[in-house]
């Protein structure tokens, strides 16, 4: 059985260049819609100081990573007396070696302030019901939480759990053996790699394809919401992000589970890595409509002209290369009509997406 995760989304859609935008009646919430939390201290947390400790771990699993690996033996070829240290101890200057195990460790720095807390809570809750409350879809959440334990218990069946954080880090560990030409001495090394993974939001998807070649999904359970960002409109964004893969990730399989019984020369990898452009290029449309609507009733002062520079970015990588025509075909065709054509034909709508340019995008 071939077994992969797939569909990873990191969070990190942008809201189309908006850099004079005038709050519109039709585009204003109703007022009793909304709690009547003030959320303009909110964007003074985000921006305010951030924490990278203390280190909790989230999971971890054995997983290879070549990019990884190739640092990892980076370091030994440039560090001689470590190469020294393994040369002494084997008594040989002609190494072999093997990788003996790779883990991916995912870890997690808390948020512990209690205004901070209480806000993003409120304000993660108040977006979500804001978007169910506009499009017909249920609520997928059994709850919303801030975390502040390692190795949180994951309960099947009940929903998905939100797992709020203030900061996502990647751990990674390779041990190599390394022997003499005779095999009759060997020594093991540890190598650790640690980085902020960049991702604001991450919620996934496993692919399994049996030996019979059938095709099963298995969705997470989770999702795990970062607040801490440079730019304050990733963390604002997370919940409607997060949100739209997750009402939308079942339509992407159908599409995927399709397009590989029929893949036509293409790989599986390549099918996957399309339709999740194609996923994130819908969802990016619907957080430009519904932000825009958020920023005019709970942030009116928003300074959205540091958005530009990062849409550029985000639309020049293969993940977001429809980002911008995922913004035009919904201005075109509006949510409603939008999100009909994707649940009920996404190849439709990626054929739509596909043929849209700055200059014209199919009605």
């Amino acid at each position: 059985m071939v077994k992969e995760a797939i569909i990873r989304t990191p969070g990190l859609i942008f809201l189309a260049v908006i850099v004079f935008y005038v709050c519109s009646t039709s585009s204003a919430i109703a007022v009793d819609f909304w709690s009547l939390q003030d959320y303009s201290y909110l964007l003074e947390l985000i921006r305010g100081e951030d924490q990278d400790e203390p280190l909790y771990v989230f999971d971890e699993y054995e997983e290879f990573d070549r990019t990884v690996h190739e640092q990892f033996l980076r370091h030994i070829n440039r560090n001689p007396k470590t190469l020294r240290k393994i040369q002494s101890e084997l008594g040989s200057n002609n190494l072999k070696w093997r990788i003996e195990q790779f883990k991916k460790r995912r870890m997690f720095v808390p948020e512990n302030r209690e205004d901070y807390i209480f806000l993003y809570e409120s304000y993660c809750q108040d977006i979500v019901d804001f978007i169910i409350d506009e499009i017909p879809f249920e609520n997928p959440y059994a709850a919303i939480k801030t975390l502040q334990q390692a190795k949180p218990e994951i309960h099947p069946n009940e929903g998905i759990t939100v797992f709020l954080v203030h900061k996502l880090i990647e751990q990674w560990t390779g041990t190599y053996s390394f022997f003499n030409e005779t095999n009759n001495h060997e020594m093991s090394i540890t190598l650790k790699s640690t980085t902020f993974s960049g991702e604001i939001g991450s919620y996934s998807s496993m692919l399994e394809i049996s030996d019979e070649n059938k095709v099963e999904f298995t969705p997470d359970q989770y999702t795990i919401w970062q607040n801490s960002s440079a730019v304050p409109y990733n963390v604002l964004i997370v919940p409607l992000e997060e949100t739209f893969h997750i009402l939308l990730r079942p339509y992407t399989e159908k599409a995927i589970h399709a397009a590989l019984n029929k893949s036509q020369g293409k790989t599986k990898e390549e099918i996957v890595a399309n339709w999740v452009s194609v996923e994130e290029a819908m969802v990016g449309g619907l957080v430009d409509v519904f932000f825009r609507r958020i920023v005019c009733n709970l942030f009116p002062d928003y300074d959205l002209s540091d958005i530009e520079p990062v849409i550029e970015e985000k639309s020049r990588t293969t993940p977001y290369k429809y980002l911008k025509n995922g913004i035009r075909t919904i201005e075109k065709l509006g949510v409603e009509s939008t999100l009909n054509l994707y649940t009920s034909d996404p190849k439709k709508y990626r054929d739509r997406l596909v043929s849209c340019d700055e200059s014209s995008c199919p009605s």
